[in-house]
């Protein structure tokens, strides 16, 4: 298995985005066949958390570079 792509990433990240959205203006909300209530917003949260920090590794050029100068 190759890993992770950033369109797979990007994909993750719009459907536990579309989801927090959805559990904003609603008590639950069915996506795919599974059913989001909103006690469950802090584990959605914290997906998009997930999800968004995976597509900015994932995407070009958002790595940090360090230069370091010997004394």
């Amino acid at each position: 298995m190759a890993g992770i792509t950033l369109i797979q990433a990007e994909a993750k990240l719009a459907h536990y985005l579309s989801i927090e959205d959805s559990l904003g203006a609603n008590a639950e909300v069915t996506i795919d066949g599974t059913t989001y209530k909103r006690h469950n917003l802090k584990d959605i949260s914290a997906m998009v958390t997930l999800w968004n920090e995976r597509v900015i590794k994932l995407t070009p050029g958002s790595t940090r570079v360090r230069q370091v100068i010997p004394l």
